[in-house]
């Protein structure tokens, strides 16, 4: 049986398996095993303008600087920063999709040999599942829920 982790950035639902190049999480993984294998990869998006800032969380889908995070933490803002779980912080940030209906953004950062997280099919989730968030909420970092 193959173990599935859900990360809310923010309200988004994606289902995620593995950290890049890791073994699959055995069924009986604690919540503290999940958090210490995912969290290298989960990120802090920060975006801008005149008059606001927005953090939002996101998590990175390839070791070259892809991620995921809300499209409404970027949709109004002139500039943006990610912040991995390494403390690194990249400013150049590059929209590369756009899903507004499900609130989704793909954004890159120029980066490689970064911790990633494979996407899973969210088909393969039954419902009694537990479910782990890692995130940003609040101004707190890298919270498990």
């Amino acid at each position: 049986m193959k173990s599935t982790v859900l990360l809310l950035p923010c309200v988004v639902l994606l289902f995620c398996s593995t950290l890049g190049r890791a073994q699959t999480p055995s069924p009986l993984s604690t919540a503290t095993e999940i958090f210490k294998r995912v969290a290298p990869a989960v990120v802090l998006v920060v975006a801008a303008d005149e008059n606001s800032v927005a953090r939002g969380t996101g998590f990175l889908v390839s070791e070259d600087g892809r991620l995921i995070t809300n499209y409404h933490v970027i949709e109004h803002m002139k500039q943006a920063a990610v912040r991995l779980a390494s403390g690194d912080v990249y400013d150049a940030v590059d929209v590369v999709d756009v899903d507004k209906r499900r609130d989704l953004v793909v954004l890159k950062i120029k980066a490689v040999e970064l911790p990633y997280l494979h996407l899973a099919k969210s088909a393969d989730v039954e419902v009694g599942a537990k479910v782990y968030t890692i995130s940003h909420p609040m101004g707190l970092d890298n919270t498990l829920s």
